[in-house]
């Protein structure tokens, strides 16, 4: 009766406290799920449908603290994995410093610059995606 006990209440804190969930996801486990995550959402937004293939993501995970940046082949041929890692470190500062709205907007700037350095606007682009913030729960 007590291991059922336990399992509630287990249970009930990580349900309440998502800081209490994290300890039971292992650090290997918590970056394949962000990074599926970030994969999925990726290609259900549409963001590999650009013409010249200019699509970024910037996803974080905060149950499984992680960020991970994601580009589109076009984008992402002209831009080394250093730049991205840069990006990626941008947010996260962001965040230990208690912002994640500064850490987006650090990443989404630099990310900016890259995009506006490799594919500058001409007559005639247009915003092939909409820009915006997704939030999901779970």
């Amino acid at each position: 009766m007590s291991q059922i006990t336990l399992g509630a209440v287990g249970f009930g804190l990580a349900r309440l406290l998502p800081g209490f969930k994290r300890l039971f996801i292992f650090e290997d486990r918590a970056t394949a799920v962000a990074q599926e995550q970030a994969f999925q959402e990726f290609y259900a937004n549409g963001l590999h449908k650009t013409e010249a293939a200019t699509g970024v993501l910037l996803f974080v995970s905060l149950l499984e603290h992680r960020v991970v940046v994601l580009a589109d082949e076009g984008i992402d041929a002209r831009s080394d994995a250093e730049f991205w890692a840069d990006t990626d470190q941008r947010i996260l500062q962001g965040i230990r410093r208690g912002s994640l709205r500064d850490g987006l907007i650090a990443g989404i700037e630099r990310a900016g610059e890259r995009l506006a350095e490799q594919f500058p606007w001409e007559a005639g682009d247009r915003n092939e995606i909409p820009d915006r913030l997704i939030v999901r729960r779970e």
